[in-house]
């Protein structure tokens, strides 16, 4: 077991210059002026744009990132475990849509970032995929049952809610629960855990309905 508490264990695959580098980085990360330098350069187009990208990549990413391909994050992933036997918890950032469609393809973006990290990391590795659950249902869904139930006790469960939506949000419910479902079926059979994300306070209370669902599942 990993004692986190010993720094000699905790620092010994980096080295001094790379340890120098990160703390010179993080007390950078605290300067006002400095992290709206790096901002403005990023966000304008200039001949130092690229030069600044670089930079950063070499630099700060890894410090905060596993990396920004499938390849660099296996890298860490194995690292993490035969140093400290550390798992992974693989996060595919997707935001939210209110459109069908582009939900769709997000749930078809997920299915296919578990079966290749199934296949490039390993389930061994690869213990939890994070889920921010308006990327496969309509936020508006969320929002709507959120506020059936902050009006009433008696909302506490979906077929309850259900006959109090409007025609559009109940079928857009259906079809997210569809995906959701699938995901899970999905990432069950590679032995991953599905890890639930939080949402905005305004979509919290309907969350909460969501998980009671796929619970019975």
């Amino acid at each position: 077991k990993t004692n986190f508490q010993n720094t000699e264990i905790l620092f010994r695959t980096k080295s001094f210059q790379r340890l120098s580098l990160e703390s010179l980085i993080y007390k950078l990360c605290g300067n006002q002026w400095a992290t709206k330098m790096v901002s403005k350069v990023l966000k304008s187009n200039t001949v130092f744009t690229p030069a600044a990208n670089l930079l950063l990549k070499s630099t700060i990413l890894p410090i905060f990132c596993a990396g920004d391909t499938i390849k660099s994050c296996e890298v860490v992933a194995i690292d993490l475990d035969k140093h400290f036997n550390v798992k992974t918890i693989l996060d595919h950032s997707t935001e939210e849509y209110f459109s069908e469609n582009l939900l769709d393809l997000n749930l078809q973006r997920k299915l296919d970032y578990l079966d290749i990290a199934a296949s490039k990391i390993g389930t061994s590795l690869v213990k939890f995929f994070p889920l921010k659950v308006s990327s496969l249902i309509d936020p508006l869904v969320l929002e709507f049952l959120s506020k059936l139930r902050e009006s009433s006790k008696s909302f506490n469960d979906i077929s309850v809610a259900r006959r109090n939506m409007p025609e559009l949000l109940n079928k857009n419910l259906s079809s997210g629960m569809k995906r959701l479902n699938k995901l899970c079926e999905h990432a069950k059979q590679m032995n991953i855990r599905i890890l639930m994300d939080a949402e905005e306070s305004n979509r919290q209370p309907g969350l909460e309905l969501i998980f009671r669902e796929l619970a019975k599942v």
